[in-house]
């Protein structure tokens, strides 16, 4: 114990130093560490939170230095242009005012030294338990490490799921602003439908969001596939109700609930992001050997259904089964345009809301997403208004390109085999 103590007052005045001198060549300087108590500073629960707050960290101050490992806890550097007291009041918000706040320090230093709370007029910083100032708390050593680490614990399991379900909503509500996008409805036009319109989409999203964290508690707490299925039926009535019966988001509510689900197990449990996909295909292939082991033997129930007895395109379920292979492909593309991004999905995937009757039109539009999701912006909007002219409305790859968003603001957070987050994005 001794000597661990010895290695992370090391680390720590190491630390000190060497942002003392990054602070008198750049002005000013971020350094971001998880709080965790105790020797034993690089938990897996310390870096979920690091990793979370390097998303956001990262879009407020994108001149990051560098990842650092340390016996006193890895941690991020950023160098800022910004005004120092800016950084640190922005700083003083995050770790009060973000769920995860308190289990966070982010310290800030310009060529004078470290710039404090007081310096600013902010009281000191409160105890997570008690709400005394936490300086004094740990000098007195009021509360054991045990009881820190379980409340730390505790909130992950809560918060994870409530700050990935918002995010789930926030793709959705992206992709239904998303214009042009073809035929499907969006904030400007109903595009080519005359049955729907953005406030059926925003009615159903509303009637989603307790389901979505409900899918995402179930992954922290690792409930049965079974209730996750029921819970999704019961979503699935509950969007159709606030919609009157307009089929808005069916085909992402699935989507949706895998991914919560998996997600949250995986994020909470150390896992990286190859880990999840595995333990996600796993679970879709699963439902679709029960649910359509027996499909040519009886009537089937479902549009989908008709769809794969007809032509065997499988839809999103197929592409769940596979891991989301078309979104995978584009997801680091974060410079593509979305429409470019819907159309190399559309190229890449058998969408089943374009089947109209004939298994050729489907391939027809797969043909021409191939054809024009490279050419030029504008060509691109000119395809998507001939589109939506002809009445081509990709539901399917619309439900893909939301779920592109979320990934996009979620990724970083799985562990990599490295220990180090290269692609930062914020969730918050």
């Amino acid at each position: 114990m001794t000597k661990d103590i010895d290695r992370i007052l090391a680390a720590r005045t190491q630390r000190a130093e060497s942002l003392a001198r990054l602070a008198k060549t750049e002005g000013v300087v971020c350094a971001l560490k998880a709080n965790v108590p105790g020797p034993m500073k690089n938990m897996e629960a310390g870096g979920l939170i690091l990793r979370l707050f390097d998303g956001i960290l990262s879009r407020l101050f994108p001149k990051k230095g560098k990842f650092v490992a340390s016996a006193d806890g890895d941690h991020y550097i950023y160098v800022s242009e910004t005004d120092a007291v800016h950084v640190k009041r922005t700083a003083v918000f995050l770790e009060e005012e973000h769920p995860l706040g308190p289990f966070v320090d982010i310290d800030v230093h310009t060529k004078e030294g470290a710039l404090s709370r007081v310096d600013l007029g902010f009281p000191p910083r409160p105890c997570w338990l008690c709400g005394d100032e936490a300086k004094t708390c740990a000098r007195a050593e009021r509360h054991g490490r045990e009881e820190l680490l379980s409340r730390m614990e505790a909130a992950l399991q809560e918060k994870i799921p409530a700050l990935l379900a918002a995010a789930a909503i926030d793709a959705l509500r992206k992709e239904v602003f998303t214009y042009p996008s073809f035929g499907l409805v969006s904030a400007r036009d109903s595009g080519c439908h005359t049955d729907m319109n953005i406030s059926h989409f925003l009615a159903s999203l509303r009637a989603l969001e307790s389901p979505f964290r409900v899918y995402a508690r179930l992954g922290a707490q690792r409930g049965s596939i079974r209730e996750l299925r029921e819970e999704g039926r019961a979503a699935e009535k509950r969007m159709f109700a606030q919609t009157g019966g307009v089929n808005t988001h069916k085909g992402a509510n699935y989507i949706f609930g895998l991914v919560l689900y998996h997600q949250t197990d995986a994020l909470l449990r150390g896992k990286s992001f190859a880990a999840f996909l595995e333990d996600l295909k796993k679970t879709a292939q699963n439902m679709w050997d029960e649910d359509f082991q027996d499909l040519s033997k009886r009537t089937p129930r479902t549009r989908g259904e008709r769809v794969y007895l007809s032509t065997g395109f499988g839809g999103v379920r197929e592409e769940a089964a596979q891991g989301f292979p078309a979104v995978i492909e584009g997801l680091f593309d974060s410079a593509a345009h979305p429409l470019r991004r819907l159309a190399r999905i559309m190229a890449r995937t058998h969408d089943t809301t374009l089947y109209a009757g004939e298994g050729e039109d489907l391939r027809a539009i797969r043909k021409e997403a191939r054809l024009h999701a490279e050419k030029d912006l504008q060509e691109l909007r000119e395809w998507s208004l001939c589109l939506k002219r002809r009445g081509v409305s990709p539901g399917g790859a619309a439900d893909l390109l939301a779920l592109s968003f979320f990934f996009a603001r979620s990724v970083h957070l799985f562990r990599t085999e490295s220990g180090d987050d290269t692609d930062t994005h914020a969730l918050v």
